[in-house]
């Protein structure tokens, strides 16, 4: 009896995964530079034609590489806080932005797009719109619930979100990016959303409705 082995063969989209698990991997350790279209498909037994195909060339293979792992993380993002009060809701949310944002493969992922940035504006716009504009987004709507419920005066969500976003990262994410200082300790960070905290329940209020 013959066996049916048309379900074993890897569809195109398992290929293109496949694919794009190696290419970031491997961006992520050696850089864009060291990285070749010819190593990539080598090391999933595949063809250049399929970079060609699905991406269009190394750039844009890139750029996909930086979309997908960014929209990874941006879930990582999303809860429902719906039933909580501001303070503990922002602390949540803030907490988990820092753990993200500050983490090594995310640095590392960040110093990449920014060396990359001169030559490939391209690269930089996708690192923006998959990254930190899904992060306003996400704070900005948990702002606009607050309002509604009345707990904050209503201002422009947005600036309300970029406020808090600049807080939350500011110095230290710009130290740990130039290799100065080490990712923050749990009590370090919580000590950092408390101050946070403070400022922005404090400063939110005085922001004009722009």
């Amino acid at each position: 009896m013959l066996m049916d082995i048309t379900n074993t063969r890897p569809s195109t989209l398992q290929k293109k995964e496949a694919l794009l698990d190696v290419a970031c991997e491997l961006f992520l350790t050696k850089g864009y530079a060291a990285v070749s279209i010819d190593e990539v498909v080598a090391r999933v037994s595949q063809s250049k034609t399929n970079v060609y195909s699905w991406f269009g060339g190394k750039r844009e293979l890139f750029m996909a590489c930086v979309r997908r792992m960014l929209q990874v993380w941006v879930e990582h993002l999303r809860h429902d806080y719906s039933d909580m009060a501001p303070q503990e809701a922002l602390y949540g949310l803030g907490k988990k932005i820092l753990e993200l944002v500050l983490s090594e493969r995310a640095v590392i992922l960040h110093r990449l797009v920014i060396a990359e940035s001169v030559d490939f504006p391209e690269v930089a716009q996708a690192w923006m719109e998959a990254g930190p504009v899904q992060s306003y987004q996400l704070i900005a709507e948990l702002l606009d619930r607050f309002q509604h419920r009345g707990d904050f005066r209503e201002v422009n969500s947005l600036s309300g979100a970029k406020f808090f976003h600049d807080l939350l990262l500011g110095d230290m994410q710009l130290q740990i990016m130039l290799g100065i200082r080490q990712p923050p300790t749990e009590a370090e960070i919580e000590r950092h959303l408390e101050r946070v905290l403070d400022l922005f329940i404090t400063g939110y209020q005085t922001l004009r409705n722009q």
